[in-house]
């Protein structure tokens, strides 16, 4: 095999690890996201949870100013019966009939604040139950996808030994290690860093070459660069 043909075919062995090393790039992305569906669905139920508290914490405040009027009710008619004056009679009626007034009103808030419970509790466990589910679905899908990438490492690891084992001849070579020196060199920050020229045309960018240039891929003497792109041309 010619050089060309050896790198040829370590440009195709590093295609697949290339492609390996982006499966094993994305499958942990791709689990952050399924993550962050929980953290969504998490977030909703704990707002659910706080609202339902707050609606309760709101009915028992309300439960508690009745009690705390009651027992206010209940003083002010007990004193009531030791007044002496007709003054102070009056002005303890008027504080019972106030008192007696607010319970009322607060009697019937009471009775209206519960049935806000059973929406807040509903919302609650509507919440629950979407997480639920997506936790199922998470939990098979990351465990697929740390199969996934558990093969994805061990066949990176093949991949990459391979690809030793191709480029070893050509470091070995003293002729062929400047090609494969180029040829790493440009890999970095082009791909595909080794193209064909067909009909004097570079199929890296698709512009036509000189005649000196394929005069020089013709004698294959030297490693030979398009001027254009900069990719190892054949």
């Amino acid at each position: 095999m010619s050089v060309i043909d050896d790198l040829a075919a370590l440009q195709d062995q590093d295609a697949v690890v290339r492609d390996l090393e982006q499966q094993v790039r994305d499958i942990p992305l791709r689990k952050e996201q399924e993550q962050e569906r929980l953290r969504v669905e998490q977030d909703a139920v704990d707002r659910a949870r706080a609202a339902l508290a707050a609606v309760k914490a709101d009915v028992a405040d309300a439960e508690a100013d009745v009690a705390q009027r009651s027992t206010q009710l209940a003083t002010r008619q007990t004193e009531k019966l030791s007044l002496k004056t007709n003054r102070e009679f009056s002005e303890a009626t008027a504080v019972i009939d106030q008192l007696k007034e607010d319970i009322h009103r607060l009697e019937d808030n009471c009775l209206a604040k519960p049935e806000t419970i059973a929406p807040a509790e509903a919302a609650l466990a509507e919440a629950e139950a979407r997480l639920a589910d997506a936790k199922g679905e998470v939990d098979a899908y990351v465990a697929e996808l740390d199969g996934l990438l558990s093969e994805a490492e061990a066949q990176l690891a093949e991949a990459r030994a391979a690809r030793e084992e191709l480029a070893r001849p050509l470091r070995d070579n003293p002729a062929a290690r400047r090609h494969l020196m180029a040829y790493d060199r440009l890999s970095k920050s082009r791909w595909p860093a080794l193209v064909k020229v067909e009909n004097r045309v570079c199929q890296g960018c698709h512009m036509e070459l000189p005649a000196s240039k394929i005069q020089d891929i013709a004698r294959g003497t030297q490693v030979v660069l398009c001027e254009y792109c900069g990719r190892l041309v054949y």
